[in-house]
């Protein structure tokens, strides 16, 4: 861990990233609709004709080049923000957005400067619009994985042929035939047409069947990409119709398809959120056959009137040749589940065959006694078990009564249990019962009873008795030891939150009072970490045993947790409150002689009063934690009551130290990871564990604000232990990523490198895991090394010899610290982040840092720059010697699984 400073500089705040996401919703929606309104005025626009012909052809030309650009720069926002097979589908999608607008500029050229009014686009402007086709083709397969396993894949393909070429023949039955015939030469001519037509159809297709079946599109917002998409495809099949017509000049409402559609694909790229994933529908295998159909009947009709074509007959032949290839692949997937089902089934059946040859052998080995009776309790049955259970033999049971068997207080008990017929049909149901055995002596036991056969009229029930007799007596011992501290046999806090309850039950019936001393033991953790922990607990019984015996008999004493101790007092006001802390402290002011040592005790008391008005106990306990720690903080074995004006100033503290003491427990903790970059490759070469702490109700709590509570109650020691583990652990996991050079660096306090805890921890963590010890770098900042004394080199080369590499973190913050850098056995520096924030304001930064790097260079340690936001300081930094570096340029510190689709995604960065 790192103190304050430290963890002040790299947090990020997660509240502010929460109101940026918020932030970026709205701004999304206010986008959105400015795009939609564009939308309406255009093709209101070109519907009217505002202004005549010239600036109508202005508006639409103009407006489609520009929806195009737009489009393609939030395409590349979309670039900078994904990562693997979606990061180069939006690629593929940009460079087709921008082969439109080039081709679109070219058409206006032709039609605005140029004044060439043309019924078809210009030749120079179709390759342009032809490679915007087909890039938004490659985008669609390049956005959309596909499924798993070759015949689905194969499948998929025939789907999605079956689907063009339906579209194909309806288009050509519909639109294109016709205007073929009426204007065959012209048509025939333009070859651009068919390839608009054959474009629109596979876009179409592939987007609608692909994504009907991809595993990715949760990553997506799929409703946009449709949209656009769908608009575009809409005036690609229209242009040709309309030229062929003559009606394209007349009514180019037809392109709002265009500027609408890359308005959406705009809308899509700077999306904040994807949709939700598609959920396979038992009828999304019929979609396929939908073009079918309707090609199926327009054929018929054309057949009709006349006769089919010849492009009409081929687009027929090769939507039957698809339909059977899928038909093909549908039986041989059916084929392959039938054969699964088959063996499971045999596999079934030889696992039930071999159960009931078990099962005969079960009730004579079973160690629970099956036995038969009637409900009137005569036993017909009973297991060779019932021998261990109870010392009688099966002869000795059958034709006995079993209620002869149960104790006098349990008969009635369970004379009614098997009367009650109805709620013993069915399923078992339990009870439990005291039998006498052979010798004499009562054994508890559980039985599970049910009817043997589904008729009621016969009488007959099952039953499986097992004895419990050590059970219930660990029950009992439990019991205790769950209202009892196993250590000092004091009551512990849950019977003395029981007893304060009642007791405050007792002041609102009769108007008394009553009072809470809680008691800290002073420097207690000094005596743990000096003497040993089992000094500390002979300290602990020893104190418990002298207020025992100072308290009164209707007075609870009980041990709430650590070194804490609470005594309730019933019937007192305050007066005999602060007696009773006087003689508390009276009690342990004589000296306790622990392993030929004399341990001085003193206490801090905090005393709350309560009475009719209290609310709860949770109340009083917090109100005498709170004048606990007030006394604490006034010095030594002193005592305060409860204030009013006392909660404010430590409530805050006191929550959170309750808080941090579980929040282990509860799972509360988790490590975010910040790559380490090397400057010159841009490749990741480790990372850096950050702490962060989420609390189940008050949210994201900052580091600024607990590491030091962490600090001072000693809890950082078992904090730092769980931080190091994970790190390391997290380490492993990437390693089966092919990851296994990366490093891991994780942030060690001052308090925890005086703890031989460290030393343990590492021992058993680089051993568990088997990781080699350079791998693992340990962080300690600048402030705990300032000095650099005999004990704290002493125990750096402790850590050494263990071989993990050692780090000054926040390097050049000190007075001392270039004195006593050769003296500490570190590996590596890292530059404040105030260095290399003036390395692009003044020219005294670059040296000063540069001057800080070749110290480091000089000693052979690895330099390591942090806090780098921008690519300036990022290659002043490379230039002037600094190898490595980590800052908000490369990435914020992301969570674990974050960083494995960073690893996983992106193997270098750029920038």
């Amino acid at each position: 861990m790192v103190p304050t400073s430290a963890w002040s500089e790299e947090l990020v705040c997660d509240e502010d990233d929460l109101r940026s996401a918020t932030e970026t919703q709205r701004r999304f929606r206010r986008l959105a609709a400015v795009a939609g309104a564009s939308s309406f005025v255009f093709c209101v626009w070109l519907s009217l004709r505002f202004g005549g012909a010239r600036p109508t052809i202005a508006v639409d030309d103009l407006g489609q080049t520009a929806a195009a650009l737009i489009a393609a720069a939030a395409s590349v926002s979309a670039i900078r923000r994904e990562h693997g097979r979606i990061r180069y589908g939006w690629c593929l999608l940009a460079l087709s957005e921008l082969a439109y607008a080039i081709g679109q500029a070219i058409y206006s050229w032709y039609e605005l400067v140029l004044g060439r009014q043309l019924t078809t686009p210009p030749g120079l402007a179709d390759p342009a619009f032809l490679l915007a086709i087909l890039f938004c083709v490659s985008a669609i397969f390049v956005f959309f994985s596909p499924p798993a396993g070759l015949t689905s894949r194969l499948r998929l393909v025939v789907d999605a042929l079956i689907v063009g070429s339906g579209l194909v023949l309806a288009s050509w039955l519909l639109v294109l035939g016709p205007a073929y015939d009426a204007h065959s030469r012209a048509f025939a001519s333009d070859a651009q047409a068919l390839g608009y037509l054959i474009g629109t159809v596979v876009i179409l297709s592939m987007a609608v069947i692909v994504a009907q079946r991809s595993r990715s599109v949760d990553r997506l917002p799929l409703g946009w990409i449709m949209l656009g998409i769908g608009g575009i495809a809409f005036s690609n099949a229209a242009l040709p119709y309309l030229s062929q017509e003559g009606a394209y000049s007349a009514n180019r409402v037809v392109d709002s398809g265009w500027f609408i559609g890359f308005l959406a694909l705009a809308l899509a790229a700077i999306s904040p959120a994807g949709s939700k994933p598609h959920r396979v529908s038992k009828h999304d295998s019929l979609f396929p056959y939908i073009p079918v159909v309707i090609g199926g009947a327009l054929v018929g009709v054309r057949l009709a009137r006349g006769h089919l074509d010849s492009l009409g007959a081929w687009c027929v032949l090769a939507v039957l040749l698809f339909v059977v290839v899928r038909q093909l692949l549908t039986l041989r997937e059916n084929r392959t589940l039938t054969d699964g089902l088959e063996k499971q089934v045999g596999v079934r059946t030889h696992e039930l065959r071999l159960s009931e040859q078990r099962l005969s052998s079960v009730i004579q080995s079973v160690s629970d006694v099956i036995s038969m009776i009637s409900a009137d309790g005569n036993i017909l049955y009973t297991s060779p078990s019932a021998h261990e259970l109870l010392g009688f033999s099966e002869s000795e049971l059958t034709g006995g009564n079993l209620f002869d068997l149960v104790h006098p207080d349990d008969r009635p008990r369970a004379v009614a249990f098997f009367a009650d017929r109805k709620r013993t049909a069915g399923a078992g149901r339990r009870l439990e019962l005291r039998l006498r055995s052979q010798d004499g002596r009562w054994r508890s036991t559980e039985t599970v009873a049910a009817d043997a056969v589904a008729d009621p009229a016969v009488g007959t029930f099952v039953l499986a008795t097992r004895d419990v007799t050590e059970q219930k007596q660990l029950e009992q011992q439990l019991a205790y030891q769950a209202l009892h501290d196993p250590l000092t046999g004091m009551a512990n806090r849950s019977l003395f939150g029981d007893r304060v309850e009642h007791g405050l039950a007792r002041t609102r019936r009769t108007g008394s009072r009553l009072a809470i001393l809680f008691i800290d033991l002073d420097e207690f953790k000094s005596v743990n970490d000096t003497l040993g922990h089992a000094s500390g607990d002979e300290l602990l019984c020893e104190v418990a045993r002298r207020l025992v015996a100072n308290a009164r008999p209707s007075d609870t004493v009980a041990r709430l947790g650590g070194d804490e101790i609470g005594l309730l007092l019933e019937d007192c006001g305050e007066r005999a409150a602060i007696a009773a802390a006087e003689r508390v402290q009276q009690a342990l002011s004589v000296p306790v002689l622990i392993g030929g040592n004399e341990i001085a005790v003193t206490a801090s008391i905090g005393i709350a009063l309560g009475d009719a008005l209290t609310d709860s106990v949770t109340e009083l306990l917090a109100n005498a934690d709170i004048a606990m720690y007030s006394a604490k903080s006034r010095g030594k074995g002193g005592y305060e009551v409860f204030r009013t004006k006392m909660r404010d100033a430590v409530l805050r503290r006191v929550e959170l130290r309750s808080d941090l003491q579980r929040a282990l427990e509860r799972d509360e903790f988790e490590l975010h990871y910040q790559p380490l970059i090397e400057l010159s490759t841009r490749r990741i070469v480790g990372f850096e564990a950050l702490l962060r702490w989420r609390h189940p109700s008050r949210g994201s709590i900052p580091p600024l604000e607990f590491i030091p509570v962490a600090e001072d109650t000693g809890l950082i020691v078992p904090i730092g232990r769980w931080v190091l583990r994970q790190a390391v652990m997290q380490l492993c996991r990437w390693d089966e990523l092919g990851a296994s050079e990366l490093t891991i660096s994780v942030n060690v306090s001052g308090r925890q490198l005086a703890s031989q805890d460290l030393r343990d921890t590492l021992d058993d963590v680089l051993a568990r895991f088997r990781l080699p010890p350079h791998r693992l770098t340990l962080e300690l900042t600048e402030s705990i090394l300032l000095g650099g004394s005999d004990d704290t080199v002493a125990r750096l080369e402790q850590l050494k010899q263990l071989g993990v590499r050692l780090s000054i973190d926040d390097f050049g913050t000190g007075f001392s610290s270039l004195s006593y850098l050769q003296r500490l056995p570190v590996d590596e520096i890292k530059i404040d982040k105030s260095f290399v924030d003036h390395i692009h304001t003044t020219g005294r930064g670059v040296e000063l840092a540069r001057m800080v790097i070749a110290l480091g260079n000089a000693l052979g340690l690895d330099v390591v720059a942090e806090g780098i936001e921008n690519s300036f300081q990022a290659t002043r930094l490379r230039e002037i010697g600094c190898r490595l570096g980590q800052g908000y340029l490369f990435s914020r510190p992301l969570a674990a699984d974050q960083a494995r689709e960073l690893l996983v995604g992106v193997p270098s960065l750029t920038v």
